[in-house]
C-alpha cells in the first residue's frame, strides 16, 4: 500500500529529527569531555599551588 504525502512528510521529518538528536548528543558528549578537561586542569593547578615544586 503506497504511503500518502502526509506519511512521507512525517517520515522525512522524523528522520531529520533523529539526525538532529544524534548531532546534539555528539555535541553534548564533546561539551562534557571539555568540562571534564577543564575541571581536571583546574584541580591540577590548585594542587600545584598547594604543593611546592623543588
Amino acid at each position: 500500500m503506497p504511503w500518502t504525502l502526509q506519511e512521507d512528510a512525517a517520515r522525512a521529518l522524523a528522520e531529520d529529527l533523529r539526525a538532529q538528536i544524534d548531532n546534539l548528543q555528539t555535541r553534548l558528549r564533546e561539551a562534557e569531555m571539555h568540562l571534564e578537561h577543564l575541571t581536571i586542569t583546574r584541580k591540577n593547578r590548585f594542587i600545584q599551588r598547594l604543593v611546592p615544586v623543588p
